[in-house]
């Protein structure tokens, strides 16, 4: 009698170490010729323009190894919110605290919350040096998540351009600073558990999102293929740059995340696995109990 409810449960236990995150779909709508886009080099600095399954975001820049194509339309996503529980951050986005994209600096929830905090300065800088402010702000973003041992591992785009100009003391200061000094501030937030500090717009967790290619998550370059993380398909496809995504809505944006939810590891096929044979090796014995 008590080996009747085993089948159920362990089966029960495998479907739901299988749940998966849900997809979406992201259009990428900026073009070369955008009104309003700046450049830092021959690159197109953040922000972008584009839709999650069809709501307007603002999209911000975190991989600097990785590309998308202008227009690029009907890329299938992840969208996990920055509020999302630390396991749905490692298993939905690159840069997992288990695959740091830059040994220099930190991964996970901790690196995403200072990549938020550096676009919420992004968002608020005007004045005489915003254009400035905000290309040295998208190269510490691109520093922070530069995987060096890829195909583009040099540094910054641009970074002996860069100014070494001290800290701001006001977000809307005509003050340039260079990108290690924006580092440095955002690491410095993170200690402060990013409360408001004087001069530096505050950090909104919940209206910011992270936005990546369904094949790239967990991989700090590239996508995922037989041979594990593969660089050089970046920006075919649904292999592209991750995003942070800024929508300020009621609502919130569409997430993939919730908490319970991941995406399956290997573990969990073991699992299933294993409730299937157990299954099968029950059935047999009652099998052969009832034929005696």
């Amino acid at each position: 009698m008590k080996t009747r409810p085993i089948i159920p449960v362990v089966l029960f236990l495998s479907v739901v170490s299988l749940q998966a995150a849900t997809s979406y779909i992201l259009d990428f709508n900026t073009q070369s010729n955008s009104p309003g886009l700046t450049f830092d080099g021959n690159y197109a600095i953040s922000p972008y323009t584009g839709t999650v399954n069809g709501t307007t975001v603002s999209l911000y820049c975190d991989d600097f190894n990785d590309n998308i194509y202008y227009g690029q339309q009907n890329v299938t996503v992840y969208s996990t919110a920055l509020t999302a529980n630390s396991a749905s951050i490692d298993d939905d986005t690159r840069y997992g605290v288990n695959n740091a994209p830059n040994s220099s600096y930190t991964a996970g929830t901790q690196l995403y919350n200072e990549l938020a905090w550096l676009t919420t300065q992004m968002r608020a800088q005007s004045g005489n040096n915003a254009t400035t402010n905000d290309i040295a702000i998208q190269e510490a973003i691109w520093t922070m998540t530069n995987d060096t041992s890829g195909p583009d591992g040099a540094g910054p785009h641009n970074a002996s351009t860069e100014l070494s100009g001290s800290a701001l003391t006001n977000a809307t200061d005509t003050t340039a600073q260079g990108y290690l000094n924006w580092i440095t501030d955002a690491q410095n937030a993170n200690t402060n558990g990013f409360a408001a500090q004087s001069g530096y717009a505050t950090l909104v967790s919940s209206d910011w999102y992270i936005v990546t290619a369904v094949g790239s998550a967990g991989c700090t370059i590239g996508s995922n293929g037989s041979n594990g993380c593969t660089p050089g398909t970046a920006g075919t496809g649904d292999v592209t740059q991750e995003f942070l995504a800024y929508y300020s809505g009621n609502g919130g944006l569409l997430t993939s995340n919730v908490a319970g939810s991941s995406t399956p590891e290997p573990a969990s096929f073991f699992l299933i696995g294993s409730g299937l044979l157990a299954g099968s090796i029950l059935i047999r014995r009652r099998s052969n109990k009832t034929s005696l």
